[in-house]
């Protein structure tokens, strides 16, 4: 089994997708009155591929899903698409950027968190 194959969650795209400029902007946009369906949509074609990005990092299962849900969770609350620029290139690599700092202070994170214990 490879990854991916073993969850349903996130469909069964395991690509990133070209970027659809018109959901990113929308969801970008506090005023849109399509943010929610624009944010469920990125969500929903960027999970699996996030999924496996982070698997391929060595990451077991659970692991990996526990990383993407907190990606995507930290993605909303802090609001880290204000920073997207159509200008600047493609999204995938705008996620990709973000997930590995995310990835990197959840690494950090961990062994402080242990050493409380």
């Amino acid at each position: 089994m490879t990854p991916g194959d073993d969850t349903a969650i996130g469909g069964p795209k395991k690509e990133f997708q070209s970027t659809l400029w018109t959901v990113v902007l929308a969801a970008k946009d506090p005023a849109s009155k399509d943010r929610r369906d624009a944010l469920q949509k990125l969500i929903e074609s960027y999970w699996k591929p996030v999924y496996l990005f982070i698997r391929r990092r060595g990451n077991d299962r659970e692991t990996g899903k526990d990383l993407a849900q907190g990606f995507f969770t930290a993605l909303l609350e802090r609001n880290f698409l204000q920073y997207v620029q159509r200008d600047r290139g493609k999204f995938r690599t705008f996620l990709l950027t973000a997930l590995e700092h995310f990835m990197a202070d959840e690494h950090d994170r961990t062994p402080a968190l242990n050493d409380v214990r």
